[in-house]
């Protein structure tokens, strides 16, 4: 029991860092990208035909920023290997991501006006310009702005 008499991982919903899939763990020993991917999918409650689905209609690339995506190689956290997007809150799969988009969902809670308000401050910031200033005897001056507001 953890504090307050509260059991760690009781009654969490799908999300959160204690919340178990209906599957079994990964084998220790798969050496085969084609049991890891099986794996992949049954932790989601998909199976490994509907994800491969999924990733082609796609068009083998991340739905969000369309970087091309590779469904194994590397390690989990190469930016160009595939990875499984699900709701946090139903926990069903929307689609297949870069890391980077699929964190940058998860960093945003997705929270959908987050998203949009994130959109609109790099739409406002676009026409800034960062000039770099350069080093002097090795050390690094800084950066200045300009364009917008300057």
């Amino acid at each position: 029991m953890g504090r307050g008499g509260y059991r760690p991982g009781a009654g969490r919903k799908p999300g959160s860092k204690t919340f178990k899939h209906n599957s079994p763990p990964p084998p220790s020993d798969a050496a085969d990208d084609l049991t890891k991917l099986a794996y992949r999918a049954r932790k989601y409650g998909i199976t490994l035909d509907q994800w491969v689905e999924k990733y082609a209609a796609q068009g083998f690339a991340c739905e969000i920023c369309k970087r091309k995506l590779k469904i194994m190689g590397g390690s989990g956290n190469d930016v160009d290997v595939a990875h499984t997007d699900h709701c946090h809150a139903s926990g069903q799969v929307r689609g297949i991501l870069c890391r980077n988009c699929n964190t940058m969902l998860g960093v945003a809670r997705d929270q959908v006006e987050t998203l949009m308000n994130a959109a609109i401050y790099l739409e406002k910031h676009r026409g800034v310009q960062v000039q770099d200033k350069g080093l002097e005897n090795g050390k690094r001056l800084g950066r200045t702005a300009t364009g917008i507001g300057s």
